[in-house]
């Protein structure tokens, strides 16, 4: 019973009738999914909110190589799908890339070194850069990221290899005699 008439308090007569209004619930309201992907959380969430229906709001953190950190990277229901009063929107948020931590290079001919990187899921690597070295032709003689360090695996990786060994001159000796 949401009121009377008469009201509650007012004084009736033997007889007399009451009205009765009952409630039908809350009203319940249809609309499309906004598009939040792409987001930053909190603009996401004032779309959401402007939206009047009430939403339960979740968010999951997913780790993305695509996505800057604090955006969205999907919502469910996705943008277009109803969505109703009091529904529940996930919003999954971009904890910006998978980080690794980078593998010792240095000493490993380039086939390996590309292995590790790969095994470790690094991408982007950059290893045509060669330098004077007596290490054999192709082994890492240097890393753009330190042994040890954890950085996303987004990272661009500079290798710079050892062009081999230079030819050792060849002396020869002569002799030759004054007269």
């Amino acid at each position: 019973v949401i009121r009377t008439d008469p009201e509650e308090g007012a004084t009736l007569e033997d007889g007399q009738k009451i009205t009765i209004y009952i409630s039908k619930g809350p009203e319940i309201k249809k609309r499309d999914m906004p598009v939040v992907t792409g987001q930053k959380l909190e603009t996401a969430k004032t779309i959401l909110d402007a939206q009047k229906l009430s939403l339960d709001i979740k968010e999951v953190e997913e780790t993305s190589n695509t996505v800057e950190e604090g955006y969205i990277i999907r919502s469910e229901p996705a943008a277009g799908e109803k969505v109703q009063t009091g529904d529940t929107v996930t919003l999954y948020v971009s904890k910006g890339p998978e980080k690794a931590k980078m593998p010792e290079l240095v000493g490993e001919d380039i086939t390996t070194a590309l292995k590790m990187l790969n095994a470790a899921g690094f991408m982007d690597i950059d290893y045509e850069e060669y330098v004077e070295s007596e290490e054999p032709k192709d082994t890492v003689v240097e890393q753009s990221v330190e042994s040890g360090e954890e950085v996303p695996v987004t990272t661009t990786v500079v290798l710079k290899l050892s062009e081999g060994p230079k030819p050792k001159e060849k002396t020869k000796m002569v002799k030759f005699g004054l007269l």
